[in-house]
């Protein structure tokens, strides 16, 4: 089971990438995109947003990189069938209408994953700080944490 503070954390962690999410949607929404194209976008951001907050979530005190080493046998069958599964689901046309999506520029591609990145990658800049402080608990950064009991 998890502690409090890791269920706080997991709780932020989703929160934060929930925002990123409803960020995008306004964004797009706003610049008049259609509803299926916004749904795109939102939707592959929400997978890479998993994908990210899966592998983040493999150590509370190392970065993704470092977790990547440890030795864990699901890590690349699951990487390559969610790669898998969003490549089937974009370049598909009878699965990707199944969905109601539609093709994405390149631009938004790199919209959604910067905004992915960003949503999930800001708690691997608070342990490489923690890291480089040498303390495990939080310090300085403390102010990141004030929704974790």
């Amino acid at each position: 089971m998890l502690t409090r503070r890791e269920s706080g954390m997991a709780i932020l962690q989703g929160s934060i990438a929930a925002i990123g999410l409803l960020v995008l949607y306004y964004y797009f929404m706003r610049r008049g995109y259609s509803l299926e194209y916004t749904r795109t976008v939102v939707f592959n951001a929400l997978v890479v947003d998993n994908i990210l907050l899966t592998f983040s979530g493999r150590s509370a005190t190392t970065g993704i990189i470092s977790a990547m080493r440890v030795r864990n046998p699901l890590v690349w069958p699951v990487l390559l069938l969610s790669a898998g599964f969003i490549v089937v689901i974009n370049f598909l046309p009878l699965v990707r209408g199944l969905f109601g999506l539609t093709v994405l520029g390149y631009r938004d591609v790199l919209i959604f994953l910067g905004a992915a990145v960003v949503s999930v990658g800001w708690v691997e800049v608070v342990k490489a700080l923690r890291a480089g402080s040498g303390k495990r608990q939080p310090n300085r950064l403390s102010f990141l944490l004030i929704f974790v009991p």
